[in-house]
């Protein structure tokens, strides 16, 4: 485990506040990212409404009749993977396909791989486990004769390396005494597989879905990207809360690669418990004797970076996958938004203590609460505030080009909307009525792919 060692530490005292950093040379150098990395964000402008690029049909891919073109499971860079099924109206004979689309010129990756007895969601999904390999599993049925299943397929290849009974579960399964499967990474982008149970912990797949390494612990992966797409780089290192029979231990943290143990041993005299994980870097909030609460920032190797204390008020870490954030219990409250490299970066009102966040590019917008999805805009190189708009930023968010948002009209709607964050105006919209029904709109990469019910279309700059 990495033990904390201070080897220079300078402290400033500024306004009230104490800043401790501590510096341990090459090894604690990390990207300390403001925002979101532009060169992540969609690559054209989104002023103007987007034209149709390329178009493939499911007959094109080499679907059967009435199989439609299914839904993003998991993408690298300019490559696309779908998972689309089929069952007959008594569930008696599921079947599923996964192929591989290059966004930048339509063609197939590969064809269709066809998965027996493969059921869709929530029964059945699809995940990417590093850049090349997907995993498919699917929920047994013993009533009517259906196996749980697992399928790992070779994605670079486009063919299935192992398929066989299994006794893990697609994420979202709630049941304690369960091994579920955990994404950890980029929501329908790059992600690592793991499996965990709870009082237990969480293991590594191998190449036949079995448990390898692991890391023991409370088994519940604390994820603040669960189904919400990011424009960051896909994180590695998670976070699972402490075994049951000591709950005031600190929160584990491991690498999603390797299983590497990443929780910090901290001085005597330090107790450290909740943590957070963020693009670059986790942090763990601290306390000694006679102090209020700061927090500890390491690097994805698990190596301290600095230390940060106000020595008024106290720190609740607050779960960002962008950018470490705190709430200051001062009064009025603050939310303290930092740099992975420690560094506060601006401080925003915190009316309210719960509150959802999303950074694109150089803004941080603030979900205000209540049924009406009303965001507040605040400028991370300023801080200063925008304005409050009406905008679907948590699991709504499609994709920016850093100054136009997309988002989707909520699960009941069939409406993609282009919202200017900085007048709150609407910059154009997409319906079903012109495009066809099952509308849905992908970030992939840093392009745009539409979908609906028997097609996929490339959108491009108009």
């Amino acid at each position: 485990m990495p033990v904390l060692v201070i080897a220079v530490v300078v402290g400033l005292t500024v306004g009230g506040v104490v800043v401790w950093r501590s510096v341990r040379g090459t090894n604690a150098h990390i990207d300390a990212t403001i925002g979101t990395p532009k060169d992540l964000l969609i690559a054209f402008s989104l002023e103007k409404k987007p034209v149709p690029g390329w178009k493939v049909s499911a007959a094109d891919i080499g679907l059967p009749p009435e199989v439609g073109v299914g839904s993003l499971f998991a993408s690298t860079k300019d490559k696309a993977y779908f998972i689309t099924d089929r069952t007959d109206s008594q569930g008696l004979s599921p079947a599923g396909w996964v192929y591989g689309v290059d966004i930048h010129s339509g063609k197939l990756l590969f064809q269709p791989i066809e998965l027996t007895g493969f059921r869709g969601n929530p029964l059945g999904d699809c995940y990417g486990n590093g850049p090349g390999t997907a995993v498919c599993l699917a929920e047994g049925d013993p009533e009517v004769g259906l196996a749980q299943l697992i399928w790992i397929i070779d994605l670079e290849q486009g063919k299935v390396t192992f398929t066989g009974p299994t006794d893990l579960f697609p994420q979202g399964e709630s049941a304690s005494d369960k091994y579920v499967v955990a994404a950890i990474g980029n929501y329908l982008g790059e992600t690592r597989l793991v499996a965990r149970r709870e009082g237990e912990g969480v293991y590594g797949l191998g190449p036949n879905g079995e448990r390898t390494w692991f890391v023991p612990g409370g088994g519940s992966i604390f994820n603040p990207g669960y189904l919400q797409v990011s424009d960051i780089p896909a994180q590695t290192v998670a976070m699972q809360n402490p075994l049951p029979s000591d709950p005031e231990a600190p929160y584990r943290m491991f690498s999603a690669l390797d299983g590497a143990d990443l929780t910090p041993t901290p001085p005597e005299g330090t107790i450290i418990r909740k943590a957070l994980v963020y693009n670059g870097g986790f942090a763990y909030s601290f306390q000694e004797s006679g102090k209020g609460d700061g927090l500890l920032f390491y690097d994805t190797a698990g190596q301290l970076v600095a230390r940060y204390l106000d020595e008024n008020y106290d720190l609740t870490p607050v779960e960002n996958q962008v950018m470490p954030m705190a709430r200051l219990r001062s009064k009025p409250a603050k939310w303290q938004v930092f740099s992975a490299a420690g560094d506060l970066v601006t401080s925003i009102p915190a009316p309210t203590p719960g509150i959802y966040f999303r950074v694109i590019g150089d803004k941080i917008y603030l979900d205000q609460g209540g049924t009406d999805d009303r965001w507040q805009q605040w400028d991370l190189s300023t801080g200063e505030s925008g304005p409050v708009c009406q905008l679907g930023l948590s699991h709504d968010y499609v994709g920016s080009d850093g100054s136009i948002v997309i988002v989707g009209g909520g699960l009941e709607s069939n409406t993609v909307r282009a919202v200017d964050p900085s007048t709150c105006a609407i910059a154009w919209e997409l319906t079903e009525q012109e495009t066809g029904e099952w509308l849905r709109l992908w970030k992939v990469g840093t392009g745009l792919v539409q979908r609906t019910r028997y097609e996929l279309t490339e959108l491009r700059a108009g």
